[in-house]
């Protein structure tokens, strides 16, 4: 009996020690928290503080935040997996990107194509933002001795003599690099692959000719580039929102009306603006952020 009993103490003993031990290893997550993360890119972060702004003063519920979490596999991966519970994308992203969709491509089909799928996995997009942001084909605005280019499609007869710069997520998307080369029988003499902040610096002093950017980049109308059309119609339409898991909207009191606050409260300007505020004038995000809110009446 006194044997049993020791090795009835002894087990539970070694069950204390190996909890202990399995929740030094578990990630620690403040109480009543909620993760916000972002995409490796100026814009993505500026959106993750926006959410992350309001839930804190509207949910009243501690904001842990990831900016940047990674491209966007990685936050899709991140929520998913609930290593994070929200971050901001955008509708075209996910379904060329992420779902490997190509068609049909108008604003409705393309969020409806999405909310379904993401549904499946218990991942909620909420209500668009109000803007898009769409991958741009930008140029230097052309001199005197220059051709005037204003259409992806007229891009075709004179890129064998040009050298292109994009992100690194560009080369490998469906809504990327092989897709335009295709669709527009594109041949470049050259590419650059880079960071998605480093592209209007490097086509700004003429290591590239070409670039693919942001639409709503404040860089872009700052430093005089000229957006090619996409004639073609390619590229998806890319409205902004964000993607939530369902538990964590079910989960946190007062999480869901705080993000739909944000629901068609910005256009581009208000975008390409705050983004201009970061990119350009160095500009703390976090100050830009709540300006926005306030200029919106989502803050006192």
């Amino acid at each position: 009996m006194i044997r049993a009993e020791r090795v009835s103490g002894a087990v539970a003993a070694l069950l204390i020690a190996v909890t202990i031990a399995w929740s030094g290893c578990a990630p620690a997550r403040p109480a009543k928290s909620v993760v916000v993360g972002s995409k490796d890119f100026s814009e993505s972060m500026l959106l993750g503080e926006l959410v992350a702004q309001i839930i804190e003063a509207r949910a009243g519920v501690r904001v842990e935040r990831k900016f940047p979490f990674g491209d966007s596999q990685a936050c899709d991966d991140g929520v998913r997996s609930g290593r994070i519970d929200l971050y901001p994308e955008y509708t075209g992203t996910a379904f060329a990107a992420i779902l490997k969709k190509t068609k049909p491509l108008t604003r409705e089909s393309v969020r409806g194509e999405v909310e379904r799928e993401y549904a499946k996995d218990g991942l909620v997009w909420m209500p668009d933002l109000g803007f898009q942001n769409t991958f741009a084909v930008i140029m230097r605005s052309p001199t005197a001795d220059q051709p005037k280019i204003t259409t992806v499609s007229a891009l075709g007869a004179v890129s064998p003599e040009l050298t292109i710069g994009f992100g690194h997520e560009f080369e490998f998307r469906q809504d990327g690099f092989e897709g335009l080369k295709s669709v527009y029988g594109l041949n470049f003499k050259s590419i650059e692959r880079m960071g998605v902040d480093e592209v209007y610096d490097r086509l700004g002093d003429g290591r590239v000719d070409v670039a693919v950017g942001n639409s709503t980049d404040g860089r872009i109308p700052k430093r005089g580039f000229v957006i090619l059309e996409d004639d073609r119609r390619f590229f998806p339409p890319y409205y902004a929102a964000y993607v939530v898991r369902s538990a964590a909207l079910d989960g946190t009191t007062g999480l869901r009306p705080a993000i739909q606050a944000l629901s068609g409260t910005l256009d581009a300007a208000d975008i390409q603006r705050a983004n201009a505020q970061i990119d350009i004038d160095k500009r703390d995000r976090g100050e830009v952020v709540k300006e926005l809110l306030r200029s919106k009446g989502l803050l006192p």
